[in-house]
C-alpha cells in the first residue's frame, strides 16, 4: 500500500471514529494502519503525523473561520501567542506527533509478532 492510501485511510478512520467516540480515538486508526500495511517504522511515523495533523489543522482552521467566536483568541492570548490560528498550528502538530506514535507503535508490534 502506498503512503497516500495510508493517509487516505487514517483520515477517514480518524474524521469517522471522532464523530461518535472522545477527541483520542484517533490514535486506534493511526495504530491499524501501521500495524496492517507498513513495514517501516519511519513510514509509520509519517503516514500517521501526515494524516492527524491535516485532520487537526483543517478541521481547526474550519471552525474558526466558519464559527469564529473569542474563545479561540482568549486560549491564543493565554498562552501567550499571538493568533488563533498558530494556536491551531501547534495543536495540529501535537496531535501529528501522537498520530505518528501511535503508527509507530502498530509497526513495531507487528515486527515483534513476527
Amino acid at each position: 500500500m502506498t503512503n497516500i492510501v495510508g493517509v487516505a485511510y487514517t483520515i477517514i478512520l480518524s474524521l469517522i471514529l471522532s464523530l461518535f467516540l472522545p477527541w483520542w480515538i484517533f490514535v486506534i486508526p493511526c495504530f491499524l494502519v501501521g500495524l496492517l500495511t507498513i513495514d517501516k517504522a519511519v513510514q509509520a511515523f509519517f503516514v500517521g503525523f501526515l494524516a492527524i495533523f491535516s485532520l487537526w489543522l483543517i478541521a481547526s482552521l474550519f471552525i474558526i473561520v466558519i464559527y469564529p467566536s473569542e474563545l479561540d483568541k482568549m486560549i491564543a492570548e493565554l498562552f501567550q501567542l499571538p493568533s488563533a490560528i498558530l494556536l491551531s498550528f501547534i495543536t495540529a502538530l501535537l496531535g501529528g506527533v501522537v498520530g505518528g506514535m501511535a503508527g509507530v507503535s502498530g509497526t513495531l508490534l507487528k515486527k515483534a509478532l513476527d
